[in-house]
């Protein structure tokens, strides 16, 4: 049934009610309270779901639960809002469920993607076996989601997409992992060596890259220092310490060309402090906090090359980010990345993943800039050779028609 004005006023108020409830009120309750508020609140929302996905206007489209590990504005939850954006362009109906509030459920809520946070491991498990009979299909994203498979994949045909590297490396030993990737209609990996890992359980798994919208490309500046982002999490599997010792490491004459800017919220804190005093104490060396989207593509147009450091990363959004506006893209050995590029045209690739491989490839991409390769073109033909938000859509597309069946307007 269509809504009439009145209809759509009280859908807005109510959904801004529960943003204000969810993103400013729930955080300043003592953390057991929070809990159970936002267990009242997520059975609420589920029984409400539940009416809604079961009712004849919604029946006929495809309903597609999208469960994410967290709602922070890490890469995991970018891709799930991503994915929940395609479903709901082609008629479908997402609705992604959480373990775990954070900033990005206001993009969803914005975006008209109801959200359910389940706070409560049991609330969470009893949560996800209700609703599923209402939904068509479930697509879990990042092996944190390995109890979600579990729970749906006998009930509800399922797609888990895998990104990490060392984390499954960690997790193929628990059982509930291993019975998770036999259960699954469908795995996918974002990256060769992530779909290695996961061979010997699942022989079928499709390396699947992501596809993205480039993001808007601002004027270049023109002159001063060669500024290069580390953008992500301030962890150590992330580098940002081997970029560190790097700045010792350089050449006086590249040092006094050079910024280097990192951009993330400190999961480590003791490396955050690092980064922080060496911002305070070294020139070249800016540290900013966690940020919103808009202050991301505005840091990012802003810097004239991206480092990604990473001990492992299978394949981090911010590098085909970089590469979709034509950046100079710096990579470690070790990001997935590289799959799908080529040292010396659309990128910089470093020999080791070590503090002189850093150093080597900051130096080798600020020579690049001076001598006037600036890798732009080649670096968005790439990108819209291989990561592409329309092939990405009809990989994932065709994926839930095998294991759902085709949606309906």
């Amino acid at each position: 049934m269509a809504l009439n004005g009145n209809g759509r006023a009280v859908q807005d108020l109510t959904r801004s009610w529960r943003q204000w409830l969810y993103l400013r009120c729930l955080p300043k309750l003592p953390s057991r309270v929070e809990r159970y508020v936002q267990d009242f609140l997520s059975r609420n929302a589920v029984h409400h779901a539940c009416r809604r996905l079961g009712g004849e206007a919604i029946s006929c489209r495809r309903r597609v639960m999208l469960v994410t590990n967290d709602l922070s504005r890490s890469g995991a939850p970018q891709l799930v809002y991503q994915m929940a954006l395609l479903q709901q362009r082609i008629g479908a109906h997402p609705v992604v469920v959480s373990p775990l509030s954070g900033p990005m459920m206001a993009d969803f809520r914005q975006a008209g993607i109801p959200v359910i946070v389940s706070p409560r491991p049991g609330a969470w498990a009893r949560n996800l076996c209700r609703m599923a009979p209402v939904f068509d299909a479930a697509i879990c994203n990042t092996v944190d989601t390995a109890d979600a498979v579990h729970l749906l994949a006998p009930i509800l045909p399922t797609l888990w997409y895998l990104h990490e590297i060392s984390l499954i490396e960690e997790r193929l030993e628990h059982p509930a992992v291993t019975l998770s990737m036999q259960a699954a209609q469908r795995v996918w990996a974002g990256s060769p060596p992530c779909a290695n890992l996961v061979k010997s359980l699942r022989p079928d798994v499709e390396v699947v890259p992501y596809g993205l919208t480039p993001l808007p490309e601002y004027p270049r500046h023109q002159g001063g220092p060669f500024r290069i982002g580390v953008f992500g999490s301030i962890e150590k599997r992330k580098g940002q310490d081997l970029v560190l010792d790097a700045t010792i490491l350089l050449p006086e004459n590249v040092r006094s060309g050079i910024e280097i800017i990192f951009f993330g919220r400190a999961l480590d804190q003791n490396l955050g402090h690092l980064i922080s005093d060496a911002a305070n104490n070294d020139p070249i060396v800016f540290y900013h906090q966690e940020l919103d989207r808009k202050a991301y593509i505005d840091k990012m147009n802003k810097v004239d090359a991206v480092l990604v450091s990473s001990r492992d990363d299978t394949l981090p959004l911010v590098s085909l980010d970089a590469l979709g506006i034509g950046k100079i893209l710096l990579l470690a050995p070790t990001v997935g990345t590289k799959e799908w590029l080529t040292d010396g045209t659309d990128c910089i690739i470093g020999k080791e993943t070590t503090a002189q491989g850093m150093a080597d490839l900051i130096e080798r991409g600020y020579l690049a800039r001076n001598s006037g390769r600036y890798f732009n073109k080649a670096a968005k033909a790439s990108f819209k050779n291989n990561f592409s938000l329309s092939g990405f859509n009809d990989r994932l597309e065709d994926a839930l028609n095998k294991i759902a069946g085709p949606t309906s307007a």
